[in-house]
């Protein structure tokens, strides 16, 4: 062995390792060692040359050899210089926390998240070539691709993988999903329950059906139930009937009756009444009279004849046995006045027995018989019989479609501004007003919400459904969700409730609640507030049971008064009682001291305005004046002391005044009128002049005028 890499050491141990070299014993008989050289790729080693121990920088330990990158399932850690295992189902790393691909097994796959190998992607993301990737910001969860959607976030609706603000055309919303409408189906609220049809096509009963069954009439894409007289009809009154609900009755003017009314006869062939000849009082058919209108006789063929066989525009006279003439106006009558007409010459109508030229209010023309026939008894105008025929309606009364009715169907409701019955919102069975809180009554699958008029797919907390009618009832007040009424129909608890059994218990008596639970001690209770009768936790917000004439606000869980008739605006806040016992409907009343500090803020700030405007006003005005003052001119007066004698005696009596004087003199006879005021001025020469308004003077005065600027001044 070469001298150069060999060294003998004494020791008692069988092993020493040295970097680079391993220990090697040459006689077992005595302790001498041999240290021979590690493999190149060890930066250590033991027992062999090539079993490392460690290895150089930029090389890892795995099963005693170094290598420069790990296998699979393992990573290089450049702290221990070993390779260490990933975690579980993790094909490659970089270090413990942080898979970089996982391992792909058919039987139960991983997909890759955040640098952890998971058995299924979160919510909010989706498998793409096994990594977990993002779904679109709409999204909730996702499949095959981001945008894709599986579910989406509220208030966003999935619609053929897609999220939108509302569903399509012929699809409603249900649990975050659009779902298809039923067949031909415009609009509907589930898939059981249509509310509009296609063209072509009438609601009944919460389907769309092609023709309305038997005692229902179609108007309006709906089918409307007849009167109970009619058996099948073309409205919703007992004179809209086209045959009878009871067998034997018969049809006149659609109305049954059980034998026809006088006047008319039956006709086989129409298997209904038909009216007799205007000139039969009763008759068999349509040519056989069997008694006479007055003024007639029936002859021997059963026709009613004007007694001495007198002309159409004739009737006879049996006093004096002779035909007089008919009114111009009449064809046929039984005297001589313009309202004795059996019958009206071209072009007239026959209203009752007078003949006229238009049908009044009330009243259609009905050409197959020359006369005017009554409306409707709904109509104010008409253009025939039925309601449906109505072209307006008697106070009262509602447009429906093209007919009146005094009370409107389900689904309306009455609008007195339009006089009209409107379609309920699309959630309400039945209605009070066109929002989707105007709700009295429910379609099948939803449920009324008392305290705010609204239909619900599913009740809120503190209520369960009410199959029977279709209501949210309120559960028991320990109940914070049940399955009925009553303290044993519980599901959860309120806070501070324990449920046993269905029951909802607390520890406390009656008018308290519970603080803390200690294990193995009594629990600690105290008072509710004095508001509530019973109740959750402190204060006036926690509140189960509300005292007598009070009712649960549950939104807020505290005891309101229910309103008081006779003085509402004594309680600003209170509940109406008169809704139902059960849920408090909020009432709001604006208190009286309020509506008067707001009533006395506006005539204050309106006195205010009209002050300031005011003093604006007097300001404007003496700067007007002002300004006209200073444009004014000065008229030089010839003989001042006779007209001013006391002031010109005053000026000279007075030399110690050596500044300008102004006086102001007023025509007695015009004192209040400002507009006429003279001002007279006196120099200091002792001139005296009158200022007077420019256009006041006349022409062949203008070159008498005189100025004395400088020596005017005011004091």
């Amino acid at each position: 062995m070469d001298s150069t890499r060999r060294m003998t050491i004494q020791s008692k141990n069988s092993y020493n390792v040295v970097m680079g070299l391993k220990e090697v014993t040459e006689r077992p008989s005595d302790a001498k060692k041999i240290l021979q050289s590690c493999d190149s790729s060890c930066r250590t080693c033991e027992k062999s040359a090539d079993l490392c121990t460690s290895c150089p920088e930029g090389k890892f330990l795995i099963h005693g050899t170094c290598v420069s990158a790990c296998p699979q399932k393992t990573f290089g850690n450049v702290a221990s210089g070993k390779c260490e295992m990933c975690m579980d189902g993790c094909e490659v790393c970089s270090d413990h926390w942080h898979c970089q691909k996982c391992q792909t097994e058919q039987e139960q796959p991983r997909f890759l998240h955040q640098g952890r190998c998971l058995q299924e992607c979160p919510e909010g993301y989706f498998d793409d070539s096994e990594t977990c990737k993002e779904c679109s910001g709409s999204c909730k969860t996702c499949t095959g691709s981001a945008t894709k959607c599986l579910s989406c976030k509220s208030p966003l609706l999935l619609e053929q993988w897609k999220c939108k603000p509302a569903c399509s055309e012929k699809h409603f919303a249900s649990e975050g999903i659009c779902k298809h409408c039923p067949e031909m189906c415009q609009e509907c609220i589930h898939d059981q329950t249509c509310k509009e049809c296609v063209d072509e096509f009438f609601l009944h009963e919460g389907k769309c059906v092609q023709d309305c069954p038997s005692q229902f009439y179609a108007e309006d894409k709906h089918c409307f139930p007849c009167h109970a007289d009619c058996k099948n009809c073309d409205g919703p009154h007992s004179d809209d009937c086209s045959e009878c609900a009871i067998d034997f009755f018969v049809l006149y003017r659609g109305m049954c009756y059980e034998e026809c009314p006088e006047g008319t006869y039956y006709e086989e062939a129409t298997k209904d009444c038909q009216v007799c000849n205007r000139t039969c009082q009763t008759c068999s058919s349509s040519t056989a009279c069997l008694t006479c209108r007055s003024g007639l006789m029936l002859n021997h063929d059963g026709h009613c004849v004007v007694l001495g066989y007198c002309s159409h525009t004739e009737y006879y006279v049996e006093k004096a046995l002779t035909c007089q003439p008919c009114h111009k106006k009449c064809f046929r009558c039984s005297g001589p006045t313009e309202h004795q007409c059996l019958g009206c010459a071209n072009n007239l109508y026959l209203l009752n027995t007078t003949c006229v030229e238009t049908c009044p209010d009330g009243y259609y023309v009905d050409s197959d018989e020359g006369q005017c026939s009554p409306c409707h008894s709904a109509c104010v105008t008409c253009a025939g019989k039925h309601s449906s025929q109505c072209l307006s309606c008697k106070p009262g009364w509602y447009r429906q479609g093209k007919g009146c009715v005094n009370q409107c169907p389900s689904g309306y409701f009455a609008q007195n501004s339009t006089g009209s019955c409107e379609r309920c919102h699309k959630g309400c069975k039945e209605c009070m007003g066109p929002q989707p809180t105007d709700c009295l009554f429910c379609d099948t699958y939803f449920y009324l919400l008392r305290s705010k008029n609204e239909c619900v797919s599913s009740c809120p907390e503190y209520f369960y459904e009410s199959k029977d009618n279709n209501v949210c009832e309120r559960c028991h007040p320990s109940c914070r969700t049940c399955e009925g009424n009553g303290a044993f129909s519980c599901t959860s608890c309120v806070w501070s409730y324990s449920l046993l059994g269905g029951m909802c218990n607390t520890d406390c008596l009656v008018g308290e609640y519970k603080v803390q639970e200690t294990p193995g001690k009594e629990p600690k209770c105290e008072r509710c507030d004095s508001s509530c009768t019973e109740c959750k936790g402190p204060g006036p917000l926690n509140c189960t049971v509300c005292p007598a004439s009070m009712q649960l606000y549950l939104e807020e869980s505290r005891c309101l008064p229910c309103c008081s008739g006779s003085d509402p605006a004594g309680t600003p806040e209170c509940c109406d009682c008169s809704e139902t016992q059960d849920d408090c409907v909020l009432r709001i009343t604006l208190p009286p001291e309020n509506k008067s500090k707001t009533t006395f803020f506006v005539i204050t700030c309106i006195l205010l305005l009209l002050v300031i405007g005011a003093i604006f006003f007097i300001w404007r005005k003496s700067r007007v004046k002002t300004q006209a003052v200073n444009k004014g001119g000065y008229e030089k007066l010839t003989n001042p002391s006779k007209t001013f004698p006391s002031y010109a005696s005053n000026y000279h009596e007075g030399p110690s005044y050596q500044e300008d004087q102004v006086i102001e003199y007023r025509d007695r006879d015009n004192e209040d009128d400002d507009e006429e005021d003279d001002i007279v001025y006196m120099g200091q020469d002792g001139t005296v002049y009158r200022k007077f308004r420019y256009g006041l003077l006349e022409d062949d005065e203008e070159d008498e005028l005189e100025y004395d600027d400088e020596s005017y001044s005011f004091r």
